[in-house]
């Protein structure tokens, strides 16, 4: 193999890293999606079927069992749902609502859907939604959205510490139940030494 082709060979592997890595979210992050085109992503008429929440949008068409037309969830598709995935109503009016109304527990249910949407393999981030909530035409965070992402870090991290307490208190109890058992077999075995 010449050092041209080990060249070559090497510099396709770092493309498709950067692709499979970097490229595919950063690519997303900078695509701008209208309110206009999002609701035209539904699935009738072949269409790709994509959803929005918290300004980020997914293409969900490989879930087309699921958010396909006549489907259960095709009600969350073409619109921004963040609203909806919360109070479980599934109206283009609901779509509408401003997210900075919510509860810290809503928004706690929207921080896991936003996990589950970011971190499927299934569905794709297409882009930032081009909405007042959201983002403005040049992809920048308008100011209500970053007071609700400033307030959902702070609920995340209010969540992040409740799970490492509840951990915390699940070891200590378990250690507590080692030490407890550890004391009953000592206690167990001197007794049976004294009855011999």
């Amino acid at each position: 193999m010449t050092s041209r082709n080990i060249l070559f060979s090497i510099s396709l592997v770092i493309g498709i890293l950067y692709f499979t890595i970097i490229g595919r979210s950063g690519a997303s992050e900078r695509r701008l999606v209208t309110l206009e085109e999002l609701e035209t992503k539904n699935g009738e008429n072949g269409s790709l079927i994509w959803l929005s929440i918290l300004g980020k949008v997914y293409d969900v068409t490989e879930g087309k069992e699921y958010y396909g037309p006549g489907q259960s969830y095709n009600s969350l598709t073409a619109a921004d749902t963040t609203v909806p995935f919360v109070s479980g109503t599934f109206t283009k009016e609901e779509a509408k609502k401003d997210p900075v109304e919510l509860s810290d527990s809503d928004l706690t249910g929207i921080l896991e859907w936003q996990k589950f949407y970011s971190e499927s393999d299934k569905y794709h981030l297409v882009g930032k939604l081009v909405d007042p909530r959201y983002y403005d035409e040049h992809g920048k965070e308008q100011p209500t959205f970053v007071t609700l992402l400033e307030r959902l870090e702070k609920i995340k991290i209010s969540e992040e510490e409740k799970k490492a307490v509840k951990e915390a208190n699940k070891k200590a109890r378990l250690e507590q139940a080692a030490k407890q058992e550890e004391a009953n077999k000592k206690a167990k075995a001197e007794e049976a030494k004294q009855e011999m």
